[in-house]
């Protein structure tokens, strides 16, 4: 029982350590960008701003929602963000030793829209 403590103990405090990083609103330009230059984070929150259009994104316009994805996202592929729908990327492990590379995700977002983002390190 001792031991299962302990165990459950350093998960708890292994998965909340680090740091919190939130950036300023991202403006959308409709071209393709990494979400950061460098870095690494545990976990990675991002989300489209609720002021949206719904005009540039409805479930039968897809193609001008923000995506979220890969270097090769399009108008057409990655994961396609409804005004304040988010996408989440979880802790990769327990023990806080996996992490996401920050310029391996990428985001596109059209002109006028917005995307928030926040990460943990």
């Amino acid at each position: 029982m001792k031991r299962l403590f302990f165990l459950l103990a350093f998960l708890v405090a292994s998965v909340s350590a680090g740091t919190i990083v939130s950036v300023t609103d991202i403006s959308g330009d409709g071209m393709v960008h990494a979400i950061a230059a460098s870095g690494q984070a545990h976990w990675v929150q991002i989300t489209a701003a609720d002021t949206n259009t719904t005009t540039n994104c409805s479930t039968t316009a897809m193609s001008a929602c923000p995506r979220i994805g890969d270097a090769s996202i399009t108008t057409s592929r990655g994961i396609a963000l409804l005004p304040s729908a988010g996408m989440f990327f979880p802790n990769l492990r327990a023990d806080s030793l996996g992490y996401y590379n920050l310029a391996d995700i990428y985001y596109l977002v059209q002109t006028g829209d917005k995307l928030q983002i926040i990460w943990g390190q």
